[in-house]
């Protein structure tokens, strides 16, 4: 499959495989990996050495080897004919973290065309300026012909590590590929070698190398530093980062973690370029320039900016204070305590009709969040609710009462009512309250703002055909015939006629429905 994709890829994969994994995994089935196995052959690839930046790479290079050896074990975990069950043999093996880094070589715009006029080969030359103009890797300016350009829509198609895309070029890119494949057929290589031929792999190292020394830039630098230079300064013109990454076959991620240092000095410039500034607060009236000290502008604020709100030490944007807790069965019990005074958790359950679990499960909550508490030490004395439960029962019954807080000595515990039927001080068992009945407006067929849509539309047309009614709501025809059907079946609407394409008009529950609907909406 990679081989079919990318066939560099596919052959630099296999050549790291074959020399630092197949030579002790070769032999081994999947199944038999384990992550204790992988992480010494991990480290095994390590170079011991005393030099920093030797141990690095070689720890780099680890970690393009295991990504390869995941890559393959994955891909063999999702064929279900290997019967492999388990991944945590190597997924759970990490790389080694903080030793990748970015290439640093990058060329200003006057270093690489230095670069250009240094090289002596001019096909090299033409190579080096498309790179230069498109920010496109070498392997996929290669592999182009005169096809992939079009001027029309002033576009190369590459294909090559990241596979096929399109890539937008400016005019000066434009200019230089139609001079330069003038008189070419559409198979001929768009990029050719001084005999006519394409490039192949490594042809650029010695060229490159040669036009670094004649034009004194650094002799670390590669082919890829051109491609640093178009992403720096497409950076630096301030396109956006989404539509570079689409140009050049990379990931905003990657584009974010190699540029970094480009991308903070255009993070600061944006910063410094937004932020207001002390002559936007004179310019709005919030300051007044009074003079100079030490060549240095003096600013004082004017009433409008004392009085601003960011200017207010003490302003307070609190939010209502939140209730300990809140629900109807809550609200009812505290209510139900309230009325009586003081019940015990029989009571209660006789009251609202609840088993007697459930009420005693409640009220030990409610106990435990300080809203009631026993009226004395005995063991089955009534509860009563504290000063607390009195506020929250408040603040339940009318929501946005209190906006201050809970003052917790602000309410007075009721008295105690003696029971007459037992010698002992509890409450008598309150009267169930009558049911008051509560008249509902009556319940729509349908109702969305669709469909009200459509009966509008109906209403006001008096007699329309599906297409229409599909016209006038710019709805696709289907959706239209389906809802004009499901109003037909609540006998919202009907035909006028039997024949096929006759229109279709409002019922009187069409009429009465809509009424409805319009008035709901209104209130």
């Amino acid at each position: 499959m990679l081989e079919a994709k990318n066939p560099r890829t596919a052959r630099d994969t296999r050549g790291r495989l074959n020399l630092h994994f197949l030579p002790g995994f070769g032999d081994e089935l999947v199944t038999g990996l384990t992550k204790s196995k992988l992480e010494v052959w991990l480290n095994s690839l390590i170079l011991k050495s005393t030099e920093r930046e030797a141990v690095r790479k070689s720890k780099d290079t680890a970690n393009r080897v295991l990504s390869m050896v995941k890559a393959i074990l994955n891909h063999a975990l999702r064929d279900p004919g290997n019967r492999i069950m388990d991944d945590h043999a190597w997924r759970l093996v990490k790389p080694h973290k903080g030793v990748a880094v970015p290439r640093a070589a990058h060329f200003t715009a006057e270093q690489a065309r230095a670069l250009i006029a240094a090289t002596p080969d001019e096909a090299f030359a033409h190579l080096l300026t498309a790179a230069f103009l498109t920010g496109a890797r070498y392997g996929e300016l290669i592999t182009c012909s005169v096809r992939d350009f079009d001027p029309v829509s002033k576009t190369l198609s590459v294909d090559g590590k990241t596979g096929p895309r399109t890539i937008i070029l400016q005019p000066e890119a434009v200019e230089f590929f139609k001079m330069i494949s003038v008189n070419w057929t559409a198979d001929a290589p768009l990029l050719q070698r001084d005999d006519g031929w394409r490039w192949s792999r490594s042809h650029q190292q010695r060229r490159m190398a040669l036009a670094l020394v004649r034009a004194g830039l650094d002799k670390e630098a590669t082919f890829y530093a051109l491609r640093h230079s178009y992403i720096s300064r497409a950076i630096e013109g301030e396109v956006p980062l989404n539509v570079i990454a689409d140009n050049c076959g990379t990931s905003i991620r990657m584009i974010e973690t190699t540029y970094a240092k480009v991308l903070a000095g255009k993070r600061r410039e944006f910063i410094e370029r937004g932020a207001p500034t002390l002559q936007d607060l004179v310019r709005t009236g919030l300051a007044d320039a009074v003079g100079e000290f030490n060549k240095a502008a003096l600013f004082r604020a004017t009433a409008n900016g004392i009085e601003h709100l960011q200017n207010l030490s003490d302003i307070d944007f609190a939010e209502p204070p939140h209730l300990p807790v809140y629900s109807h069965r809550v609200r009812r019990l505290l209510s139900v305590i309230e009325r009586a005074g003081a019940l015990r958790v029989k009571d209660v359950k006789n009251a609202l009709g609840w088993n007697f679990q459930a009420a005693n499960s409640l009220m030990q909550y409610l106990k435990r969040k300080s809203l009631i508490q026993k009226s004395d030490e005995a063991f089955d004395a009534p509860y009563v609710l504290t000063p607390m439960g009195s506020l929250t029962l408040a603040e339940m019954t009318h929501r946005g009462q209190m906006t201050s807080g809970y003052d917790k000595n602000s309410v007075i515990i009721a008295p105690h009512v003696r029971s007459q039927s037992r010698g002992r001080e509890e409450l008598a068992r309150p009267r169930k309250p009558k049911k008051q009945t509560v008249v509902k407006p009556p319940r729509l067929p349908v109702q969305s703002e669709r469909v009200l849509s459509v009966l509008i539309t109906i209403s006001n047309g008096g007699a329309m055909r599906i297409k229409d009614i599909s016209d006038a709501l710019r709805l696709p025809p289907q959706s239209t015939n389906a809802l004009i059907q499901y109003l037909k079946r609540k006998d919202l609407v009907q035909k006028t006629d039997d024949s096929l394409g006759a229109p279709y008009i409002l019922t009187s529950l069409g009429r009465v429905t809509l009424t409805e609907m319009e008035q709901r909406r209104a209130a």
